[in-house]
């Protein structure tokens, strides 16, 4: 048996199966990219460049963690993820081409074939009010630590929201225009495990304790990503040089997938040319000005 270390990332026929090795690589070419495209009605005259990137942030734990009021921060999370659980349901009844996005499911069921597929997990009640949490509650702790008295208020899309990370974060600044315009966007690549989904049951208790218009939802994480965006940049400034600060709009999600030998009909970012990319940015070489387009698909001409 003979093992190369150089066969670990020569490309496509690279031996390395994880998504994360890639990532990084992709990270290093993003971070000095300049010249970026939104695949948006309205933006296509628009020029943007990489102003910040970030590598696996945890934007929402992160800034949990600095406040001080962290209960008032899960109660407005868990009154966030409310709304979205409802406008699933609400449009999972309309008629076709109202629907949720293929991303996004809904599924109603009975409280029997609740039980079967629960897994041990809690019916979320829908008409649960954080605000009526009594004193034993301890909102202020990351809902991952949720026990007994909170655990009926923790709705599974706020947890998604807490724990989820998109692979690369980039905040994009505008080109050509003196005050600053930024937009976070998300970048999430896929490789050989394909793209991630989250089940959940969800309900409502009437007053005599019975759990009726029983949901199943499951959504991808891009629509998890999607949802830390516009919740997170509902508060979010970018700061602008020292003395003033603008808000930062919500972009979106884009997806892509990372291309090999192993994956060869896939359609995304050939291994190959991001692995010598990669390299001989490494070495300090000449290398082609890479192009970015975002869309719900990342288009990277490197």
């Amino acid at each position: 048996m003979e093992l190369y270390i150089d066969d670990y990332l020569k490309g496509e026929g690279s031996v390395c199966r994880e998504k994360r090795q890639y990532t990084a690589m992709l990270y290093s070419i993003l971070c000095g990219t300049s010249k970026v495209k939104l695949s948006l009605p309205t933006f296509e005259n628009k020029n943007y460049e990489v102003y910040r990137a970030f590598y696996e942030p945890a934007f929402l734990r992160d800034y949990w963690s600095a406040l001080d009021d962290k209960a008032a921060f899960n109660k407005s999370l868990v009154k966030f993820a409310n709304d979205k659980v409802a406008e699933i349901i609400k449009l999972s009844g309309k008629k076709r081409g109202k629907m949720n996005p293929p991303d996004i499911r809904a599924e109603r069921i009975d409280l029997e074939r609740a039980a079967e597929i629960s897994g041990g997990e809690d019916i979320y009640n829908l008409n649960a009010d954080i605000e009526k949490a009594g004193a034993a509650a301890d909102l202020a702790k990351h809902i991952n630590g949720w026990g007994k008295e909170e655990r009926s208020y923790r709705n599974p899309v706020a947890k998604w929201m807490m724990n989820i990370k998109p692979d690369v974060a980039l905040l994009l600044k505008r080109k050509g225009v003196k005050r600053g315009e930024y937009r976070l966007h998300f970048v999430d690549m896929e490789y050989l495990a394909g793209p991630e989904s989250y089940p959940a049951l969800v309900g409502s208790v009437d007053k005599a304790g019975v759990t009726k218009d029983i949901y199943r939802i499951t959504l991808s994480k891009r629509v998890i990503c999607d949802y830390v965006l516009e919740f997170l940049c509902q508060s979010l400034m970018a700061r602008e040089g020292e003395e003033q600060a603008v808000t930062c709009s919500a972009g979106f999600t884009s997806v892509s997938v990372f291309v090999g030998e192993r994956n060869k009909d896939a359609e995304g970012i050939p291994l190959s040319k991001l692995c010598e990319h990669a390299k001989k940015m490494y070495l300090g070489e000449k290398v082609k000005e890479s192009k970015l387009l975002l869309g719900d698909q990342l288009s990277l001409t490197i």
